[in-house]
């Protein structure tokens, strides 16, 4: 018998699939016969339900996930009358945090999750605004994070498990095109992307071999309620059309931007548009006019590694630096660059590891069981300071 698979479809923003092709596609990754009923948990505006809606017109049930009862029963409503599809409805509000898990793990309990699409996101304003300036900024980013970033590897740990035991699913995780690159007053959002597009690429490098799928989309404007429904043209897609072309991209790409026009325009904006014009003041000051807060200049460091309780005091040497040299080397760069490794030492190793070690080898299946079989933490041998007792062999 074969067994049934549902699709879980989060938030309010996409979903994944393709009918013909990439239904077969989906199937053949599932082990699927092409009738089979799929379950989404989706959404109730925007592109989340133009994804749910796309999806019940192929022939799949699905699972709807919100915070507006009221929204979710219209928009189920919907489905069921328009494409005769089944329908289940979850309500949780993924700006509550961790609180809300059991009650989705609850709702999801009976159900055989084979695609889970994680898309749920939020920004903070309907405007370009600088990082102290977001409204009612110390609830805005717990919200953010709890919604853009906690929900991905907490509903990934709900159903990885069991399609790990099936041996198939696909996972789908919704970024943005803000995480091409850093973005200037939108420094919070555009970083809780990111990581969404981090998590997707090293957990499909971890689980591929398990046959799991991981994707993650990327896309540029579409016309929606958080793009204060922006007229649709040649770079704005429609809700619609955006879910119909993104769905074509199952089982062909990992990273996608969703559609043609997209990846166009992140092929445009990468070539037209260096980092130093992108990161500039000139720039900043065009999206918003504004002075700079109260002159303060914002860096990142990015050291390598460093002799610390986090990396078990490893012993100094050429390439791990001290606590305190680096510092002292750390703060020589203020004032000369807004990014950097912090040290000469870690920027050469920065430099080699990118010369090195290209991204495909760096995301392969060779390296990622290398690292997996790096020695526990727990059988790495320690030295033993003088005065401390060295612990006994077990008796047989």
């Amino acid at each position: 018998m074969v067994p049934r698979v549902q699709v879980l479809f989060l938030g309010e923003l996409m979903a994944y699939m393709d009918e013909g092709n990439v239904k077969h596609q989906i199937s053949s990754m599932l082990n699927l016969h092409l009738h089979i009923n799929e379950f989404v948990t989706g959404a109730t505006y925007g592109i989340g339900k133009a994804y749910a809606c796309e999806l019940a017109r192929r022939g799949l049930d699905i699972v709807l996930v919100s915070r507006s009862d009221d929204k979710l029963q219209t928009v189920a409503k919907e489905i069921e009358g328009q494409y005769g599809r089944k329908t289940r409805t979850i309500r949780v509000d993924f700006t509550d945090g961790p609180s809300i898990y059991p009650v989705v793990a609850e709702g999801l309990q009976g159900l055989e999750i084979g695609i889970l699409v994680n898309n749920v996101g939020m920004t903070y304003s309907d405007s370009f605004a600088c990082f102290l300036e977001v409204p009612n900024a110390e609830q805005k980013i717990t919200q953010i994070v709890n919604c853009n970033m906690l929900s991905v590897p907490q509903m990934t740990r709900l159903v990885l498990p069991d399609m790990i035991k099936r041996g198939t699913g696909l996972i789908i995780n919704i970024s943005s095109e803000v995480a091409i690159r850093p973005q200037p007053l939108l420094s919070l959002y555009s970083a809780t992307k990111i990581f969404v597009t981090y998590f997707s690429q090293g957990l499909h490098a971890e689980y591929k071999s398990k046959g799991i799928t991981v994707q993650c989309v990327c896309p540029f404007m579409v016309s929606t309620n958080m793009t204060l429904n922006m007229k649709v043209n040649c770079f704005v897609k429609s809700s619609s059309a955006f879910a119909r072309e993104a769905l074509n991209t199952v089982g062909h790409s990992s990273y996608t931007s969703g559609c043609l026009s997209h990846a166009l325009q992140n092929a445009a904006l990468i070539a037209l548009l260096p980092d130093w014009l992108h990161m500039s003041q000139f720039l900043v000051g065009k999206l918003k006019n504004f002075p700079k807060l109260d002159g303060q200049k914002r860096r990142c460091v990015c050291p390598f590694m460093v002799s610390t309780n986090m990396t078990l005091n490893m012993k100094v040497n050429c390439f791990v630096k001290s606590s305190s040299a680096f510092a002292r080397e750390a703060l020589n760069t203020v004032g000369h660059s807004s990014y950097t490794s912090g040290c000469l030492s870690h920027a050469l190793q920065n430099a080699a590891l990118i010369a090195l070690l290209p991204d495909w080898l760096h995301m392969s299946q060779f390296l990622v069981g290398k690292l997996k079989n790096f020695p526990k933490l727990d059988g790495q041998k320690r030295r033993v300071s003088k005065g401390e007792e060295k612990p006994r062999e077990k008796e047989e």
